[in-house]
């Protein structure tokens, strides 16, 4: 086994992937997967875990995953100050999760691609349908 690979099973064991990522974890890379390959595993599972954790990063992709909204609506929405909404949209922004789409009339939070969508409604899909973790009411 390759050092990168035990670091990775060893890390996965330690943070419980399933328990901790409610429970639709992405699977383990193989052991010989290159180095990106378990890079972005591993990326994918500390921010949800991270995201899972803040309340207002959760209900941000819970509700961009499907559809752009103004850091304004989102801050009515949520009845949460436009300072927090901006911090957890810059850190969902480095994360590579959102854009804010600057237009002359309003500015729009918007995933950062489609697989950043696709990954963010996986991830909506099961703290609503899990516990209603997600803050959105369907």
């Amino acid at each position: 086994m390759s050092r990168c690979a035990l670091i990775v099973a060893v890390i996965a064991l330690l943070i419980g992937t399933d328990a901790a990522t409610g429970g639709d974890a992405p699977k383990l890379p193989k052991p010989d997967a290159p180095l990106v390959e378990i890079v972005r595993w591993f990326d994918d599972v500390t921010a949800k875990i991270e995201i899972s954790l803040d309340p207002v990063m959760r209900q941000i992709v819970c509700r961009v995953a499907y559809e752009p909204f103004s850091p304004d609506s989102l801050s009515r929405a949520m009845r949460v100050s436009g300072t927090k909404i901006w911090n957890a949209v810059d850190k969902l922004s480095w994360m590579g999760l959102v854009n804010v789409r600057v237009n002359t009339d309003l500015n729009l939070v918007v995933p950062a691609s489609d697989r950043a969508r696709d990954l963010m409604r996986r991830w909506a899909e099961s703290w609503c349908l899990s516990d209603d973790s997600c803050g959105v009411r369907r």
